[in-house]
């Protein structure tokens, strides 16, 4: 299809740009029946093609292309009308800000097509009634109407409001300060449809609110720590619509797509936000983590008939979405963030236990290590009851459990200092069997082996920040035998700044533990310089690293190098000279 190629080759398409131009104008003046869907398709294509070819050339077209749009419907046909918000979209990426001019006419017309009830049949839930239609103009803003009846709704209908919510948040990312003006009257048409009973809009919806964010935070962004008054004023309209969302949503996805929003909140406008709408946001992510939020609700049957809301039953995804806004609010306020860390620590750990999903296993040890490393000093007193339950999850059957438990004690051991003692021990013994990468079997077929490798990768990360916290590791020849074990990094290279550094701090404070791995060391330092996953920082400090171990090989640097690959030969011989 021609939109398909105008989309994936994007400037690529100049050459032949007037030419389908001139096709497909030809195909959007098409008024007969059976050719609606042909100048749907139309549409769309000239949509695609303005958003791939830029201003410059489509502007010559851009007054005849608008006026066919708006006849599009004149002819009452859902699919059309959908196109045209698409084609809207597609210039509005196209034009930019000279895209606002038409603004007050583009957005009353899509404003009216989201709020549109046409196409919906409603009867009384339990009554053979026969269906009725609610026409636009009907007054019925009671959200609990939903509640009192049955519905169906016309796919065409559907689809024209799910473009036309789409295309708001078009106009709005790319038009931005020129889009103010419409911007309360958008917030009303988002509350008022997110009453629609139908999940695809609402999460159009929450996309909506998604972008009226970010385009506040690109306006108004925060002054000395404070937010602005026009900042503050977009956003009291537009929280309490996310937070609501998260609450009271029955749809999963759409719930997630609330706990997105939040979290853009909090990472853009910070501890001021935090301070408005702290304690509703709390109880939000508390009524998401104990999954009573009506998302979570149990709407199958057992095959006996009965509805059961069981432990198990609930969305991996959402919860994730949950505690990547919590970790979010846990960076955005620091220290501050103890309270709600006292208040949904209980809730975290009742996803770790034994019997819950290996996600939310994971999910739950890895949140307790993102949140440690934020509270930084607070984190102390929750070691002695943490600790224990950590150390249990380096030997969880599931790899992805043991990885985040071998970060989390990582983290630990830088934040609890002088107390990393108290624990260094029976973590390293614990640590010590992830760094055998072995293949584990499932139902006879062998699991991801970079899982292996990524969690011994975070095992090394670890024991590296036991060493850094407790200076008896850094003087235990099974330590650092174990820490030389686990080098070099195979795929966690986010760890490299951390681990390279050790070496370089061991060869100081302990060379009679670290003389025997010399070889060893010039090896792992040429795979580090050769991976190019390594970041031209952390291969500056290997460099000068190559070049002690070098000093310390002296006559027997040259046959170890003789050992390497033509690559890592050459890479250890730059450094050298």
């Amino acid at each position: 299809r021609a939109t398909d190629i105008a989309t994936a080759s994007e400037e690529l398409f100049k050459p032949y740009f007037n030419d389908t131009m001139r096709v497909m104008l030809s195909f959007m003046e098409r008024k007969e029946d059976e050719h609606l869907n042909l100048r749907a398709r139309a549409t769309d294509c000239i949509g695609a093609i303005a958003a791939s070819v830029g201003p410059q050339e489509f502007e010559a077209y851009a007054m005849r292309v608008m006026h066919l749009a708006e006849k599009n419907f004149d002819l009452e046909y859902f699919s059309l009308n959908e196109a045209t918000y698409r084609l809207y979209a597609g210039i509005a990426a196209c034009m930019g800000n000279r895209f606002t001019k038409v603004l007050p006419k583009i957005v009353e017309r899509t404003l009216s097509s989201a709020l549109s009830l046409d196409g919906i049949e409603f009867k009384l839930k339990g009554s053979d009634m026969s269906a009725y239609h609610i026409s636009d103009g009907q007054e019925e803003s009671d959200e609990d109407f939903y509640n009192m009846v049955d519905f169906n709704v016309r796919t065409g209908a559907v689809d024209e409001k799910t473009a036309a919510l789409q295309a708001l948040g078009a106009y709005i990312e790319h038009c931005e300060q020129g889009f103010l003006p419409f911007v309360e009257v958008t917030l009303k048409t988002c509350s008022e449809t997110l009453a629609y009973p139908y999940p695809l809009i609402r999460v159009a919806v929450s996309q909506i609110l998604h972008e009226i964010v970010e385009m506040t935070y690109k306006l108004f962004p925060n002054q000395n720590g404070n937010m602005q008054q026009k900042a503050r004023k977009i956003l009291g309209q537009a929280v309490p619509l996310l937070l609501n969302m998260m609450e009271e949503e029955p749809d999963k996805g759409c719930a997630a797509s609330a706990c997105d929003g939040m979290k853009m909140v909090v990472s853009y406008f910070g501890l001021p936000i935090l301070k408005l709408i702290g304690q509703k946001l709390q109880k939000c992510i508390i009524l998401l983590l104990q999954e009573k939020s009506p998302a979570q609700a149990f709407h199958g049957q057992e095959e006996d008939g009965a509805t059961e809301k069981t432990e198990m039953d609930h969305d991996e995804i959402l919860i994730d979405h949950v505690t990547d806004l919590l970790s979010a609010i846990a960076k955005t306020a620091g220290p501050a963030f103890e309270p709600m860390f006292i208040a949904t620590l209980p809730h975290l750990l009742k996803f770790n236990m034994p019997h819950r999903s290996a996600s939310d296993r994971i999910m739950s040890i890895g949140t307790i290590g993102d949140i440690g490393e934020e509270l930084r000093h607070k984190l102390v007193p929750y070691l002695p009851r943490l600790i224990p339950i950590i150390i249990k999850a380096l030997a969880d059957p599931e790899v992805g459990v043991r990885r985040n438990a071998a970060y989390t004690i990582g983290i630990f051991a830088i934040r609890a200092g002088a107390n990393t003692k108290s624990f260094s021990q029976n973590a390293i013994g614990a640590l010590q069997p992830l760094f055998a990468i072995t293949r584990e079997r499932k139902e006879g077929k062998s699991q991801d082996e970079k899982n292996h490798q990524a969690c011994r990768d975070n095992a090394c990360s670890a024991v590296s920040k036991l060493m850094g916290a407790d200076n008896r590791l850094a003087n235990n020849q099974a330590v650092v035998d174990l820490f030389i074990s686990g080098l070099p990094l195979l795929c966690d290279q986010e760890e490299a700044k951390e681990v390279y550094s050790r070496i370089n701090s061991l060869l100081r404070t302990s060379p009679k533990l670290m003389q025997k791995h010399l070889p060893n060391l010039l090896y792992i330092c040429s795979r580090a310089l050769t991976n190019p996953h390594v970041t031209t920082e952390v291969k500056s400090g290997i460099a000068q690293l190559v070049r002690v171990i070098a000093r310390g090989l002296g006559q027997k640097c040259k046959d170890v190098m003789s050992r390497l690959s033509n690559e890592q030969r050459d890479m250890i011989g730059r450094v050298l000279k």
